[in-house]
């Protein structure tokens, strides 16, 4: 069973997460004259979260991988 102080907790640490990446990527895109490119940070960090979430059961329960010549 899921309990509210786990969620809370999962979710402060994904927004402190989100908050020193937004750090970082604004102070080098800044740096490199590119801060146009940072209204793409939130778009890429929900891809990030279903990417991380759904890629072990991709490669849990996928097919087999064919890879030069060998199947795995």
């Amino acid at each position: 069973m899921l309990y509210w102080g786990e969620v809370v907790l999962s979710a402060s640490m994904l927004m402190v997460k989100f908050i020193f990446d937004y750090m970082f990527l604004y102070r080098f895109l800044k740096r490199v004259e590119r801060l146009a490119d940072l209204k793409w940070f939130y778009y890429f960090e929900v891809y990030f979260i279903i990417y991380v979430i759904l890629l072990p059961f991709l490669v849990f329960f996928g097919g087999k991988v064919q890879w030069k010549g060998r199947s795995f």
